[in-house]
């Protein structure tokens, strides 16, 4: 049935090299492309066109296969790490309903364990400290304090404050990740006077829900530019176990609230 008009529209194109203006040569172009767009995907060709796009996605799916199978002695020892924080994390769910009474325990233990996973999974040389900074402003505003921190000194852990100009504040209101490769060079970095050891490079990851920034994850290393970029990708999803730890503590906290609130109206 589109042969004929197709046919029709070839003589039309020669006719119009000729004698029809631009504008109508114009439009009898797209019809012409129209017409033979529908008649390719009414045939056999458009198996051909949806082939090309399925080789592209096979090709980016054996790319990513290649990677993993290239990175396989690490992905396996952090795969029954990734199960063992989803297992604790549907108990710590399933607490909720049950037994309320014994979550904070549970939430303190799984931030102990991302803080150590964090600094054991990564691969960068050096020393690692590690810590979850929350805000300690009222309604959730900086400064950030180290609320869950491992490997720094508990004068650290009282008196480290993070205002907006430094660099775990500015990740906090931007809710975009930081990498800090040298703190000699940095032009943002801060340096506490009352540290007695030197760390040249950390990285700031932002704890978010649905956009919302809810905390910071901070890791740094002796050396300068100790992390690579998968270091920084697995940062990324312990900043997740955090984040999902820290919306399930908050609704403790606001159930618990809520309890005291009506007991006190009654």
């Amino acid at each position: 049935m589109l042969q004929p008009v197709q046919d029709a529209l070839k003589e039309s194109l020669v006719s119009a090299l000729v004698h029809v203006p631009v504008a109508v040569l114009l439009s009898v172009v797209v019809s012409y492309v129209v017409v033979s767009v529908i008649k390719i995907l009414r045939s056999d060709q458009t198996e051909f066109f949806w082939g090309l796009i399925k080789a592209r996605r096979d090709h980016q799916l054996r790319s990513l296969l290649e990677k993993v199978k290239e990175e396989a002695t690490a992905l396996s020892a952090l795969v029954p790490l990734f199960n063992f924080f989803n297992a604790e994390l549907a108990d710590l769910i399933a607490d909720l309903s049950e037994r309320p009474d014994s979550t904070s325990e549970r939430i303190t233990r799984l931030y102990n364990a991302v803080l150590a996973g964090v600094t054991q999974a990564t691969r960068s040389p050096g020393f690692h400290r590690a810590a979850i900074l929350l805000p300690e402003g009222p309604c959730g505003t900086l400064p950030l304090g180290l609320t869950r921190s491992l490997h720094f000194s508990s004068s650290a852990q009282q008196g480290l404050k993070f205002d907006g100009t430094s660099i775990p504040g500015r990740v906090f209101n931007s809710g975009e990740t930081y990498y800090c490769q040298d703190t000699d060079k940095d032009r943002y970095f801060q340096r506490n006077l009352h540290s007695t050891h030197t760390y040249r490079s950390f990285v700031c990851v932002p704890i978010r829900v649905r956009g919302r920034n809810l905390g910071v994850l901070l890791v740094d290393a002796v050396p300068p530019d100790a992390f690579s970029n998968d270091d920084i990708n697995l940062l990324h999803v312990f900043a997740r176990y955090a984040a999902v730890l820290r919306q399930i503590e908050l609704l403790v906290e606001y159930s618990v609230g809520e309890v005291a609130r009506h007991a006190n109206e009654e």
